[in-house]
C-alpha cells in the first residue's frame, strides 16, 4: 500500500470538508468517518502483509498511522467539546473552557518525558515506543495496554497522536474562548493546522539548517532544533533526529542541498513559464 498517497488523499478530503459552511458537528462526524475508514484500511494492510523490517514498522506507527489517528482524536475531541459546552451561560462556558485548558496542561505535565523525547527529535527509544514488541514484555504498568490490539498498535502511537491533537485543540479552545458568543462554534476555523508536510524528514531538516545559517530567523540567534520544532508544529510532522538527518545530507554524493536546489528549480520554472 502507498501510505503516503493515502495520507495525501485524506488531507485533501479534510481540507474540502472544512472549506464548506457546515456546522461543526456535521464536519466532525464526516471527518471521524474518513479517519476511521483509513485506519481500517491500514489495519487490513498490516494484517495481510506485515512489515519488511523494524525501521518500516517504526515509520508506520510514528509517521503514517499518526496522520489519521491524530486527526481522529482531534475531531472526536472537538465533537465532545461542543456537545458538552454549556448552553447560554457565558460564565459557565468560560469555566468549562478553563477546565479544559487545565486538563491539557496536566496531560503535558504527566507525559513530559515522552513529549521532550519527541520534541527534541530523539530516536533511541523508537523500537520500544513504536513497534509491537512492547506487548511481549511483562512490565506493562498501564492496564489499558492489555486491551489494545497488539497487531495494529504500539505502546505510544496513541499518546503521540494525542500529543499532536492536543496542540491543535489548544488553539481551537483558545479561539472558542475568544468567541463565546458564537453558538455551537458555528463557522469556527477547524483548519488551523491544515498544512501537512509531504516531503521527507531530511527535506525538513535541510530547510531548517538553511534558515538557521542564512540568518533568516531571529537574525540567526535561534537554534536549529528550535526552528525545526516550529516547522514540525506548523506542518504537523515529526522529522526525527535533525543531527542524524544532517549527517545524511553531508554524505550525499551529488548535491548536498538537493531539496533547496529543487525548490529553486521549481520557482524558476514557474516564473520562466509565465515569461513566455
Amino acid at each position: 500500500m502507498n501510505f503516503k498517497q493515502k495520507i495525501l488523499n485524506l488531507n485533501s478530503q479534510l481540507s474540502v470538508l472544512n472549506s464548506k459552511n457546515d456546522s461543526i458537528l456535521f464536519i466532525t462526524d464526516k471527518a471521524i468517518t474518513l479517519c476511521r475508514d483509513l485506519l481500517s484500511e491500514f489495519n487490513k494492510e498490516i494484517l495481510a502483509n506485515g512489515f519488511n523490517n523494524t525501521l518500516d514498522e517504526i515509520r508506520y506507527f510514528k509517521e503514517y498511522k499518526l496522520v489519521p489517528l491524530s486527526n481522529l482524536v482531534y475531531y472526536f475531541d472537538i465533537k465532545s467539546f461542543e456537545l458538552f459546552m454549556p448552553k447560554g451561560y457565558r460564565e459557565r462556558q468560560k469555566k468549562y473552557i478553563e477546565k479544559k485548558l487545565d486538563k491539557f496542561n496536566k496531560f503535558y505535565v504527566k507525559n513530559i518525558e515522552f513529549f521532550q523525547y519527541i520534541g527534541h527529535g530523539k530516536t533511541y527509544l523508537d523500537e520500544h515506543y513504536f513497534t509491537t514488541k512492547c506487548f511481549n514484555d511483562i512490565n506493562i504498568t498501564h492496564s489499558q495496554q492489555y486491551f489494545r490490539n497488539s497487531a495494529f498498535c504500539s505502546s505510544h502511537d496513541l499518546l503521540l497522536a494525542k500529543y499532536y491533537a492536543n496542540k491543535r485543540m489548544l488553539e481551537y479552545v483558545g479561539m472558542r474562548l475568544a468567541n463565546l458568543g458564537n453558538p455551537n462554534g458555528k463557522n469556527c476555523n477547524l483548519t488551523l493546522n491544515k498544512l501537512n508536510w509531504t516531503g521527507s524528514k531530511v527535506d525538513m531538516t535541510e530547510l531548517g539548517y538553511a534558515l538557521k545559517y542564512h540568518g533568516s530567523v531571529n537574525n540567526g540567534n535561534s537554534s536549529v532544533n528550535e526552528i525545526i520544532q516550529q516547522l514540525e508544529q506548523v506542518f504537523n510532522f515529526s522529522s526525527g533526529d535533525p543531527y542524524k538527518n544532517y549527517s545524511e545530507m553531508r554524505m550525499r554524493k551529488k548535491s548536498r542541498t538537493k531539496f533547496l536546489d529543487e525548490l529553486a528549480i521549481g520557482l524558476q520554472t514557474k516564473m520562466g513559464n509565465e515569461d513566455r
